[in-house]
């Protein structure tokens, strides 16, 4: 019979341990991310932008250096920047640069890519590209629903293209 009422205590503190566990991930809004989640990202500390700006993620680094210059995207952002941030939800892209309505789930490494708007078109000499703390591009590890960068990992695109 002791054991039996041993059996049954550490049972609910089993139980205990898996609820506290669901209601914290459950208040967090985040999780790992994975192919289930939508994707939101911001970038924080925006200074060389303003107004209207697109963010583009996509894998292959080798299309944005061709003649055409426009990388294969995965995912999507049109936003405005609010004061020197921006926090967009990402979407599949159709026609490779369009915002679709499905938003992005993806996960994996992929290159991070912002570029403002001049004279009303999008222009690569308003672009930025992240870079972590160096000069060359680098893949980003996009593992959560929730991204945040700042601004001062991205670096001017003109700067490394050549």
């Amino acid at each position: 019979m002791k054991n039996g009422k041993m059996i049954l205590g550490g049972m609910a503190v089993l139980l205990l341990a898996f609820g506290l566990v669901f209601t914290a991930c459950a208040t967090t809004g985040g999780g790992t991310g994975g192919n289930t989640d939508p994707k939101t990202i911001t970038i924080n500390g925006i200074s060389a932008l303003t107004g209207d700006v697109r963010i583009l993620i996509f894998s292959d680094l080798n299309n944005i250096h061709g003649t055409s210059h426009q990388p294969v995207n995965v995912a999507v952002a049109n936003g405005t920047l609010t004061s020197s941030f921006i926090t967009v939800d990402l979407f599949v892209p159709t026609n490779n640069f369009a915002q679709s309505t499905t938003k992005w789930k993806g996960s994996g490494s992929y290159y991070i890519y912002i570029v403002g708007k001049n004279n009303d078109r999008w222009s690569t000499n308003n672009a930025y590209i992240y870079a972590g703390s160096g000069d060359i591009p680098l893949q980003y590890n996009i593992n959560e629903a929730a991204i945040t960068l700042s601004f001062d990992n991205f670096k001017k695109y003109n700067t490394w293209k050549n």
